[in-house]
């Protein structure tokens, strides 16, 4: 049975300072979009979403959030306290997602650890309104590609973020990419395309995951480890799939 998993990435403009105006904005977007795809499994909204714009830590919108992020904009956001785990969920019947948020996107580890942990889709929710937003768009890319995973993008927009939010799939192409308006991006992912990227390569070339777990060397950051991540299990050795092509 394969496994297709129905998302919603909702790039909108909050209502500054009204958490309940927002709430009520995106049960709106949620229903509306509920009722005309019933596909659609899964919502991602920007980073801040509720309150809008960042607010001191400790703050009610915050507290429940503020241990996510591996890595806060430092030192721009020098108040918040980096999380020292990384997050993973299952959905059962569909694969494991994984989340960063906004300038984790940055480190390479981060991502990568996560699709060490077997994450096939990465969610990504951001609030970028400065000029280094076209670089986030090269690292969603580059993290979909370096790790063989979806990677989903969402950026708010208005006064603090510039939108292209994106949709990348496990061979680095740009499913679909929004402008700076408000912009409903449904996909319909297919998480068995994941699972094929990494068995047969990205465009069916480069098997990078099961090349890594043959490197002879060691890697600090996995201490020795590497071969043991979840990603894996099911996945099967480095092959020359011309030679088997061959009948070989």
């Amino acid at each position: 049975m394969s496994r297709l998993f129905g998302v919603a990435g909702i790039q909108m403009e909050v209502v500054p300072w009204d958490a309940s105006a927002t709430v009520q904005k995106m049960t709106d977007v949620i229903s509306q979009v509920s009722e005309t795809l019933p596909w659609v499994q899964m919502f991602v909204f920007h980073e801040l979403v509720v309150s809008g714009v960042a607010q001191f830590v400790g703050g009610q919108t915050s507290e429940p959030w503020k241990g996510i992020a591996v890595f806060p904009w430092l030192p721009y956001e020098s108040e918040t306290e980096p999380g020292d785990q990384f997050c993973i969920f299952d959905i059962p019947d569909v694969g494991r997602f994984g989340l960063c948020i906004c300038y984790d996107a940055w480190f390479p580890e981060v991502v990568r650890t996560l699709a060490w942990m077997g994450a096939e889709v990465i969610l990504h929710p951001t609030l970028t309104a400065t000029s280094d937003r076209t670089t986030e768009l090269t690292l969603s890319q580059a993290n979909a590609i370096f790790n063989q995973c979806y990677f989903i993008d969402i950026n708010g927009i208005g006064p603090w973020g510039g939108g292209r939010s994106l949709i990348v799939d496990p061979n680095g192409r740009v499913l679909q990419q929004a402008g700076e308006s408000n912009t409903v991006m449904t996909e319909m992912l297919d998480l068995d395309q994941v699972q094929r990227t990494r068995e047969f390569g990205t465009l069916g070339l480069c098997q990078t995951w099961k090349q890594l777990k043959n490197f002879p060397g060691e890697f600090p950051m996995y201490k020795g480890q590497l071969a043991n991540g979840t990603i894996y299990q099911g996945l099967g050795e480095l092959r020359n799939f011309a030679d088997l092509h061959r009948g070989q």
